[in-house]
């Protein structure tokens, strides 16, 4: 019981303390244009003061409300961690005097007992921290040399941490998608496993990021997609012009490794074809130019009437791409 309030404690006020010092670090850089963050408050025992006022900004984006809110809200700030302190302090001293004890020092026992779990999820809510940091200065040039470390982070607890992870993953696919899998010295279905459950992030930003893994992982892994092709293919239909442009290209690099499906693959192109957004269409090009079947070169040449001149460009080269190899069959 003990073990599990404990757990319970440190990780609702690891929680609570990251997202204030994530909000004091991301202020500091605004402050400062993006440079260098120097912290100057020192790590106190009530590690309370990340920040001037973050404690009033972040109360009022607290996600509880009502009696329970407040209380919650309370317990996590220094007035009330001094009074959690003292009404422990007197119930121990009450306890200590019932069972026949007495002396002054016994009361320090429960403020040292209660210093332990905030001291722990201090700590642990700086280390949370100290990864964000790390990933977001991650550049394109060392990004693969932090491609483990990125992996690792995809199940981290803490949003931020996950968001910072995979667009770091996102680099070293841009770069080159067969490298990044060889430098995570992992099995190409468990990268393909880590990646489609990075698409349930938390903001676009991240799906996004997650979704242009895969884009790049199909290109040369595109067999082991073929069953969750639905999932990326739901993409389709998000509204999102960039996801919806990532999951095109997805979804024709799996179909280019299920030859015999070609044109059910082309079939889940229409609606890219004809999107207003003319980055899907270009999208659905390129997409097309990898299915060889009478479908997609349909689809392709009524591309080729497209509005746009870089649709139409694309279109005429992944029409070229069909023929030849419909002829070659």
């Amino acid at each position: 019981m003990i073990r599990r309030v404990y757990r319970w404690y440190v990780r609702r006020h690891r929680d609570y303390k990251f997202r204030g010092y994530l909000a004091w670090y991301e202020q500091k850089q605004r402050e400062s244009g993006g440079g260098t963050v120097v912290w100057g408050h020192p790590l106190a025992i009530f590690g309370y003061f990340a920040g001037r006022g973050m404690r009033r900004d972040l109360r009022r984006e607290s996600p509880h409300s009502g009696v329970v809110g407040r209380l919650v809200a309370r317990f996590h700030g220094p007035v009330g961690f001094l009074v959690m302190l003292a009404v422990g302090a007197l119930g121990y001293t009450a306890l200590a005097r019932l069972v026949g004890q007495s002396g002054t020092k016994l009361p320090l026992a429960p403020v040292l007992f209660a210093s332990i779990p905030i001291v722990h999820s201090h700590y642990l809510a700086r280390q949370d921290l100290k990864e964000v940091k790390e990933l977001r200065k991650t550049s394109d040039a060392n990004a693969l040399a932090s491609i483990d470390r990125a992996y690792d982070r995809l199940s981290h607890r803490q949003p931020a941490v996950r968001a910072a992870a995979i667009r770091v993953l996102r680099k070293c696919f841009e770069q080159s998608p067969g490298k990044a899998v060889k430098y995570l010295d992992g099995d190409p279905p468990e990268v393909r496993d880590a990646l489609l459950a990075a698409l349930d992030a938390e903001d676009a930003a991240g799906t996004e990021h997650a979704l242009v893994c895969l884009k790049w992982f199909s290109r040369d892994y595109g067999q082991l997609l073929i069953e969750d092709g639905g999932a990326i293919a739901a993409y389709l239909d998000s509204g999102n012009s960039a996801l919806q442009a990532h999951a095109a290209v997805a979804v024709g690099n799996i179909g280019r490794r299920d030859p015999e499906r070609t044109a059910e693959y082309a079939g889940v192109l229409t609606g890219a074809v004809k999107d207003p957004d003319a980055e899907v269409r270009h999208a659905a090009a390129v997409a097309l130019g990898s299915l060889p079947c009478e479908r997609a070169g349909k689809m392709l040449k009524y591309l080729t009437e497209d509005s746009d001149p870089d649709v139409r460009r694309q279109a005429e080269e992944g029409l070229k791409q069909v023929v030849a190899a419909l002829n070659d069959q």
